[in-house]
């Protein structure tokens, strides 16, 4: 019966099943796992971080509950008139293990922020035994849901992973703004090193300036605004490269729009 019912949930169509939502879920609440984890291991525990954790892992909770109770009824619409009762029982067997074990895990996250707020009933040492019991279940919750669903924690979910903690401080924005950034230095260094040019040691700006007499040279029409990149482009690369700066939506808007402009110029 548990072979049928991981069968059952992988052979769901990808456009019903929102794996991708999943996935980044999950690689949140693996986050903030960690982070309940270093935030009991400090000598005093802090309340406030750690309700704020919870009520971020108890969101992300919710909304893998929600994914999941609506593939399965969904499916169950789908089911045609003369659908085997084995199938029919099977979805609600499935159904029911969901609602079960995320109701738990709920129900977990909201007993621990309890006896948070109640400072006067709750010692540390309480707080540490509960938040510990939790990370155990979060750690087994998420083991059994990468295994049903077949999933592997990769790409956005480590993405989720590593911006969920915020010990780091980091943002989504800082997120997509990094990708686009490494993806221009990839560009350009493959076009020069394509081109035979070597700039070891150079910084960005020099080859940039490099890439635009290589492409000038080949007859390529370069704007003159493209030349003279906006000096807040330049500023903006530095600080979300070198120092975790998270862009604003304009400005991230301005990173995108730019490396866009730059990496059709060295494609083209």
């Amino acid at each position: 019966m548990e072979l049928q019912k991981r069968c059952f949930i992988r052979c769901i169509p990808g456009d019903v099943f929102p794996m991708d939502e999943i996935r980044a879920e999950l690689g949140k609440i693996k986050g903030y796992a960690e982070e309940l984890n270093i935030e009991i291991s400090k000598e005093k525990i802090d309340r406030l971080s750690l309700r704020q954790i919870l009520v971020d892992l108890r969101l992300s909770s919710e909304r893998i509950w929600f994914f999941l109770s609506k593939l399965t009824k969904t499916y169950l619409e789908q089911l045609k008139p003369d659908s085997s009762l084995q199938n029919i029982l099977l979805i609600y067997e499935v159904k029911q293990e969901i609602d079960h074990r995320f109701t738990s895990l709920i129900s977990s996250v909201n007993s621990v922020i309890h006896q948070l707020d109640e400072t006067s009933y709750y010692t540390d040492i309480d707080i540490r035994r509960s938040i510990t019991e939790l990370i155990s279940s979060l750690n087994l919750s998420i083991t059994l849901l990468t295994d049903a669903l077949s999933l592997t924690l990769t790409g956005i979910a480590q993405i989720e992973e590593l911006i969920s903690n915020k010990f780091i401080g980091l943002s989504e924005r800082w997120a997509v703004a990094i990708c686009y950034l490494s993806a221009m230095e990839i560009i350009v260094n493959r076009k020069l090193q394509k081109e035979g040019i070597k700039m070891d040691g150079k910084d960005f700006a020099d080859k940039y300036k490099a890439l635009l007499r290589i492409l000038e040279n080949k007859g390529v029409k370069v704007s003159k605004l493209e030349k003279e990149l906006p000096s807040a482009f330049w500023k903006l690369r530095n600080q979300v490269v070198h120092a975790g700066y998270n862009p604003t939506p304009e400005e991230l808007d301005l990173i995108t729009t730019w490396v866009k402009k730059i990496i059709k110029l060295a494609i083209d």
